[in-house]
């Protein structure tokens, strides 16, 4: 998740290889994608909705981070160590009902 930075992500030489990204949440960003890099699948560009009194972040349960991430990418435990299988969210935690740390 890349939120509220000057620019979110940035790649200024050309990249040997393939360069793959996706299912990642830019938001508040002055610019999201700068250089050699756009939008990969599954990108999200709204509003997280997130909430903000915990720490790491994490989605309400509102949030479009909500079963968003790809499976077959995506860690099997959050931050917290919670499983986040089988249709894990982006970011590094996985909503539960009251999220509990």
């Amino acid at each position: 998740m890349f939120y509220g930075n000057k620019i979110a992500v940035q790649i200024d030489k050309a990249v040997s290889g393939t360069l793959t990204h996706r299912n990642n949440a830019l938001f508040g960003n002055r610019s999201d994608y700068v250089g050699a890099v756009g939008a990969g699948m599954g990108d999200l560009s709204q509003d997280p909705l997130l909430d903000k009194l915990q720490i790491p972040w994490a989605p309400l349960p509102n949030s479009p981070l909500r079963c968003a991430a790809d499976p077959t990418v995506a860690p099997a435990t959050d931050c917290f160590s919670r499983p986040r299988m089988p249709r894990p969210d982006i970011g590094c935690v996985q909503f539960v009902a009251g999220n509990p740390p």
